[in-house]
């Protein structure tokens, strides 16, 4: 029977691969042209630097501390509501400890846990040269047409009045992968396409890319 600390380890670990994929989802959405691997190194950059902001309140002396307090808007909205001096005199030692309490040395600390969990998700992606960035590329091919498909390009009178073939070379200067990736990935939207809708999913994107769009509005 496993004890409490390795249940708890399990937990968290099972926390953090639910939140992991929920937000690598999100970034991914927002910002298209980012990877995994992008992902993993914002969330360290931010653990970091949630790490310096608590080592710096843990250094402060009492009177940085209780400085610290001073600068908050609680207490400056009690000091322009004109409170009783005793009662900010109360409010300022609640407020210093409840800081003292919360910055301590603490090695549990969720926050370091979960940047140990982002180190670890990064040391584990692949070391990929070009052979896998020509892989991500084709990857992202789908959902950048996609895009264009939403943003009307497909529309414009300079596109109808261009050959199919030119369509594709435009579409590869314009988002890179290669010419027959362009070219089934536009194809297959078109409902009456033979064109494999398995090997090629840009109508899987559509959804996503309109998502995109309409939060930039």
């Amino acid at each position: 029977m496993e004890d409490n600390k390795t249940f708890n380890n399990r937990m968290n670990i099972k926390y953090f691969e639910e939140e992991y994929n929920t937000q690598k989802m999100i970034f991914l959405i927002d910002n298209p042209e980012k990877t995994e691997k992008h992902f993993i190194e914002s969330k360290i950059e931010q653990f970091n630097q949630l790490e310096l902001e608590y080592k710096r309140k843990f250094d402060l002396s009492d009177d940085e501390v209780y400085l610290e307090i001073k600068k908050g808007k609680r207490y400056l909205n009690g000091i322009e509501s004109g409170l009783d001096e005793k009662i900010m005199e109360d409010y300022l030692e609640r407020e210093f400890i409840a800081f003292r309490k919360t910055y301590k040395i603490n090695e549990k600390r969720e926050e370091g846990i979960r940047s140990k969990f982002y180190k670890t998700k990064l040391k584990c992606l692949p070391n990929t040269e070009q052979a896998n960035e020509d892989i991500e590329q084709e990857e992202k091919t789908p959902y950048k047409i996609a895009l264009l498909k939403e943003l009307g390009f497909f529309d414009l009178d300079k596109i109808k009045n261009t050959s199919k073939e030119n369509q594709y070379k435009i579409i590869q200067k314009l988002i890179g992968g290669t010419i027959r990736t362009v070219k089934g990935n536009v194809l297959v939207l078109n409902p009456d396409s033979k064109e494999d809708c398995i090997k090629y999913t840009t109508n899987n994107h559509l959804d996503n890319a309109k998502y995109y769009l309409d939060k930039l509005k």
